[in-house]
């Protein structure tokens, strides 16, 4: 397995997918959930199983927000004392595309809990989530701001050809 640099245009760009990748999953299946919902296609719950959804979708929602702003700021906590830009912007990917699954996941237990009861406060669960979500999208930035850069470092990320990341590229 080769390494490959990525220049900071590169890199940012890989970021930005991920991103909307996510983004992408989480409307829509929050679509799919409306729409079968609205039009009768699925058979919703009795009732019975609003009062434990909302405890689970809650208790993920606040699980999954915690977690996701602790274990990014304590991964990152590590990465600030290298003194490798490459090291800390791999680190900072990996870290941030954690952070966004954590939101993520209670996002998806949102839109099931809709489509299994017709529940609207988990739509507005959803809609929050998919809110807040929005407000993660990376930026240089931000990635400047959260790794602490020294100035050399952040002259690097704003020039578009500089190599600071690297990936490991599959075979095949």
């Amino acid at each position: 397995m080769d390494k490959k640099l990525l220049t900071s245009k590169e890199y940012f760009t890989s970021l930005t997918i991920v991103y909307f990748a996510l983004l992408a999953g989480q409307v829509l299946l929050g679509a799919v959930s409306v729409f079968l919902t609205q039009s009768n296609a699925v058979e919703l719950t009795d009732g019975s199983l609003d009062a434990v959804l909302l405890i689970v979708v809650s208790v993920f929602t606040l699980g999954g927000l915690a977690a996701s702003h602790l274990l990014f700021k304590n991964r990152l906590a590590k990465v600030q004392e290298s003194d490798s830009l490459i090291f800390k912007t791999g680190q900072y990917r990996t870290s941030l595309i954690l952070k966004l699954a954590l939101i993520e996941g209670p996002t998806f237990f949102a839109a099931i809990g809709y489509l299994l009861t017709g529940n609207y406060l988990f739509l507005l669960f959803f809609g929050g989530l998919v809110l807040f979500y929005l407000t993660q999208k990376p930026s240089k930035l931000k990635l400047i701001s959260d790794l602490q850069l020294n100035a050399e470092e952040e002259e690097m990320i704003y020039q578009p050809d500089a190599l600071i990341s690297e990936v490991v590229e599959q075979p095949g």
